[in-house]
């Protein structure tokens, strides 16, 4: 009985000493860029674009003003069957810098897994050296494309992700948005650059084009909707352990938006978590249930200290709680601060207490043949 009062104080114990690890980790990483040599690289910004007609020309507009020191860019949309009007306001853009290809057959949703075919397509027809990705529903920062190509002047480095942000959350569902993205970033950051974990965001990334053709990421996985990045970077790491980077420099941050209502959140989210499922006993997957565990063992140990009045297990559970508050706090202000994200305190208790449920009942959903749409299509 002693060893299950503890065991959510050990829980939590441990929870904070690998953010805390994670967190040091990430004050000390060199964020130093290599000193340009070499030849001149060429770039290719990609961008697979399904139903984003609302979303898509700011995203081309703001691919289109970047520049490449080094040597020519171009940017590539390959329209994902869209049967909107995504190509319709892809086709006024006048810029001899700028492709519009297709995927399949035009307003006919005939291709599964094709976000992943249709990154690949934009790769394969690609000239640039160097290939940057981001999402059809994001906006790139001015010199994006510049420094992101700086860190490839390292003949070893293979790819480099990028941060992304919630831009201009408002109210509680779109803070709860920014505040999990900026949190996860950098916690993904510091695991992905140390080796603990692997996970990155496909809407700030960049590679080599010969590594991404011999990586062939996705020959076993088109058939999965989500995990273009995910799968991408597990890749990478097997064939190149040391020429991973994140690219730390704030001023990189690519802001995407949030998703408008819970229903969609949650649809999108189970989607996110329904990788982990593809993904095997690696160490995401440790991690998360480990994560989950946690949180798990303190909200039991609260129901059941107050169902049967034991008061030592209430306690226990109650700190296990406040450490947690703590940890997460310490962790909210670094990512806060690192993504310019601003007016978040008065909405972080009530996303914190939201999110612990919200995790729990994904992390159970993750593990369920639990199907969800995106776009008009299942994923």
């Amino acid at each position: 009985m002693l060893t299950l009062t503890v065991l959510p104080l050990l829980f939590s114990l441990l929870y904070c000493g690998v953010l805390v690890r994670l967190l040091f980790r990430w004050c000390k990483v060199d964020r130093t860029l290599p000193v340009s040599s070499g030849p001149a690289l060429s770039a290719s910004i990609v961008v697979a674009a399904r139903n984003e007609e609302d979303h898509i020309l700011a995203c081309a507009q703001s691919c289109l003003q970047q520049s490449n020191p080094f040597g020519s860019l171009e940017v590539i949309v390959v329209d994902d069957q869209s049967d909107d009007d995504t190509c319709a306001v892809l086709e006024a853009i006048d810029d001899p810098r700028f492709s519009l290809m297709q995927l399949g057959v035009y307003r006919r949703t005939t291709i599964k897994g094709s976000k992943k075919k249709a990154i690949a397509y934009g790769v394969q027809h690609a000239h640039g050296d160097i290939i940057l990705t981001t999402d059809a529903d994001c906006t790139v920062p001015p010199g994006w494309a510049k420094e992101m190509l700086e860190h490839f002047c390292e003949p070893g480095v293979q790819l480099v992700c990028g941060p992304v942000r919630i831009a201009a959350p408002k109210g509680l569902l779109g803070y709860f948005q920014a505040l999990d993205l900026t949190a996860n970033g950098l916690v993904n950051a510091a695991g992905m650059v140390h080796g603990s974990h692997d996970l990155c965001s496909g809407a700030n990334l960049a590679y080599r084009r010969e590594s991404f053709l011999l990586a062939d990421a996705y020959e076993h996985n088109y058939d999965i909707a989500s995990g273009d990045d995910v799968f991408l970077l597990r890749r990478m790491r097997e064939l190149h352990p040391e020429g991973l980077r994140f690219a730390y420099n704030p001023s990189l941050v690519v802001d995407t938006r949030a998703v408008g209502g819970w229903g969609a959140l949650m649809r999108q989210r189970l989607r996110w978590a329904g990788k982990l499922r593809w993904m095997g006993m690696n160490r995401i997957f440790v991690l998360a249930a480990f994560v989950w565990l946690q949180r798990i063992s303190w909200h039991a140990g609260l129901i059941a200290g107050m169902l049967t009045n034991f008061r030592p297990l209430l306690f226990v559970s109650l700190a296990a709680m406040l450490l947690q508050f703590a940890a997460d706090a310490l962790l909210q202000s670094h990512a806060t601060k690192f993504y310019h994200l601003k007016s978040w305190h008065p909405y972080f208790l009530p996303v914190w207490l939201l999110h612990n449920l919200y995790f729990i009942g994904t992390g159970l959903s993750a593990l369920l043949p639990v199907s969800t749409e995106w776009k008009g299509r299942t994923a």
